[in-house]
């Protein structure tokens, strides 16, 4: 596979910016109870398209941490883990941000869940969406498309797109406007920027890539 360098050295400077061991902790916690497709370089390049592997807020605050997970929908889960002191904008990110507060969890308005937390979650709610395109008869090969797409857009926006015929024309114009991105597949129909699933692959090739790499030297 031919990679994009500028992609490479974002995602390389990305990774230098995470503290010491969570690149660790993200593939050791995928590889408890989750399917083989879902790995910790899948968990990884999820949060780098969320939020470039930074625990900020976004959507006007309510989304939080490095994976964005809605207060709306994961409040259960933001009320059960401590939370983090969150930085409101990317450029104002800090090492700090990572650190949990004393009796806080993180859904109090303007913090996030850990790394580690967001990470296991993560993986709990990529199962759990690869589980029910099982059930409802998604091919082997198509699963962890729709799983991604559902993550970003809700199970039945992702399935409806992914049933419906795929209108290239409308592919090929989102691959013209976001050039250098994948051209989406088609449970992407509805996600953002028309590419969500294909992105989220290409990162984890990416990353992938670049731990071969290290370890070769």
């Amino acid at each position: 596979m031919k990679f994009n360098q500028k992609r490479l050295d974002y995602i390389e400077t990305r990774l230098a910016t995470m503290p010491y061991g969570y690149v660790e902790d993200a593939l050791e916690i995928a590889r408890e109870g989750a399917p083989d497709a879902i790995s910790g370089s899948l968990v990884i390049a999820v949060g780098l398209r969320e939020s470039g592997l930074r625990n900020v807020l976004g959507d006007k605050g309510r989304a939080r941490g490095s994976h964005q997970f809605l207060d709306t929908y994961h409040a259960e889960f933001l009320r059960s883990v401590s939370g983090c002191k969150a930085a409101p904008t990317i450029a104002a990110h800090r090492l700090s941000c990572w650190m949990p507060v004393a009796n806080v969890t993180a859904l109090r308005p303007g913090f996030c869940p850990t790394w580690q937390a967001s990470c296991s979650y993560c993986v709990r709610v990529l199962n759990a969406l690869y589980n029910q395109a099982v059930s409802d008869g998604v091919p082997e090969k198509d699963r962890l498309q729709v799983a991604l797409a559902a993550y970003n857009v809700g199970y039945t926006r992702a399935l409806t797109g992914y049933a419906e015929p795929l209108r290239r024309w409308t592919a090929a114009m989102r691959s013209a406007l976001h050039p250098g991105e994948p051209t989406g597949l088609p449970a992407d129909r509805y996600t953002t920027r028309g590419n969500y699933a294909a992105d989220v692959l290409q990162r984890r090739s990416e990353v992938n890539h670049l731990f071969a790499r290290r370890l070769t030297g």
